[in-house]
């Protein structure tokens, strides 16, 4: 099925796998490049950061002001991309010690060039901890588990690092213990989105020890893309911002249980 989105569509049509989603994109818009690897992305990202008063990207976040309230300064971006997050903390007034961005090598490659500290890229969570081996105060990520088959990868990175906090913007979610997923059809390329079960992220990160502490829409209704391109029993009005924070017993244990 060729689906044809209005100008206010962002997704189109409901899948119940990664795989069936992506056979979709390659069988309705032959296409295979993510757009994430698209030199049309990178540069549009790239003009979206600069050091301006306001930040000049339109893109909303919560971290500023919730790392300012958990008196932070260690920062890890998961899937940061052109360190738009780090511009928003400095415009707001933040002091920032470090802010590491774990993205995609093609990402890496783009902006590690054009980047200075305390902005640092990597392609592994690893080493984004340095050689002290100092845990992040906080993870956060912006509209980026979507992107990702499931949430395996990100716990891993939570698992390695040990972060004091976990601070998740747009999260797309869905209710039940079942993800499905949709095809992003408004960026560059057409791209596999994630609805996640809320149910089972909030469990997984309770196994790595992490308490939500913090839930809000992050998107009202008003401002929420249009879906009438999926099942109107999926269509949801807003995303998330979930917070979390550690159980420092609770994670000592488990680690310790890992190292064994």
């Amino acid at each position: 099925m060729i689906f044809i989105p209005s100008r206010k569509d962002v997704w189109a049509g409901s899948f119940e796998s990664y795989t069936d989603a992506q056979k979709s994109i390659k069988k309705d818009f032959c296409d295979t490049v993510s757009p994430f690897e698209n030199i049309s992305w990178l540069k549009r990202h790239e003009r979206n950061t600069k050091f301006q008063n306001p930040p000049t990207s339109m893109r909303r976040t919560t971290l500023p002001i919730l790392a300012c309230g958990l008196n932070v300064s260690r920062i890890l971006d998961y899937g940061g991309g052109s360190g738009w997050g780090y511009n928003s903390c400095v415009n707001s007034g933040l002091s920032v010690e470090e802010y590491s961005i774990v993205e995609k090598s093609s990402v890496v490659n783009y902006f590690s060039k054009k980047a200075s500290p305390p902005v640092r890229y990597y392609t592994n969570s690893h080493h984004s901890l340095g050689q002290e081996n100092k845990s992040p105060d906080i993870v956060y990520s912006n509209s980026t588990l979507q992107y990702l088959p499931n949430n395996f990868e990100f716990l891993n990175l939570i698992r390695q690092t040990l972060p004091k906090y976990v601070l998740l913007d747009e999260v797309l979610w869905t209710i039940g213990r079942k993800d499905w997923f949709s095809i992003q059809v408004n960026s560059d390329s057409p791209v596999v989105s994630r609805f996640i079960s809320l149910d089972n992220l909030l469990i997984e990160l309770q196994n790595e020890g992490y308490e939500l502490v913090f839930k809000d829409v992050y998107h009202n209704s008003s401002a929420f893309p249009k879906m009438s391109l999926i099942p109107l029993e999926r269509r949801i009005s807003n995303s998330l911002t979930l917070a979390f924070s550690r159980n420092k017993f609770k994670s000592t244990m488990l680690n310790q249980e890992n190292q064994n």
